[in-house]
């Protein structure tokens, strides 16, 4: 739904905006760990263009929020040095509505 991956985004921002004093890789962590827990959650058959979605704007919106902790500009060429130390992870489907249980 759209409204989820709205609240999502706005919660990624709001987290990137309070917590864009901490160092790097430590924002790195806990973006991870959010996108993995919504992953985890929303990760269904025929949703993955949505966490797609949900990547790219946790990407932007990191770049957005790491370029307002100082007055130097803050290209996405060095965003992408910073993607390639600290990635965030791929979103992937996790629960498959083609996947047999096993009895």
């Amino acid at each position: 739904m759209k409204s989820r991956l709205r609240r999502a985004v706005r919660h990624i921002s709001m987290w990137c905006q309070e917590n864009g004093h901490l160092p790097v890789k430590e924002q790195c962590k806990a973006l991870s760990q959010k996108l993995r827990g919504h992953y985890s959650y929303y990760g269904v058959t025929g949703n993955y263009r949505a966490l797609l979605q949900l990547h790219e704007r946790a990407r932007r919106l990191w770049h957005h929020w790491l370029g307002r902790r100082n007055n130097r500009h803050f290209t996405w060429d060095r965003m992408v040095v910073i993607l390639k130390v600290f990635p965030l992870p791929r979103p992937r489907v996790v629960h498959s509505v083609y996947r047999v249980a096993k009895p």
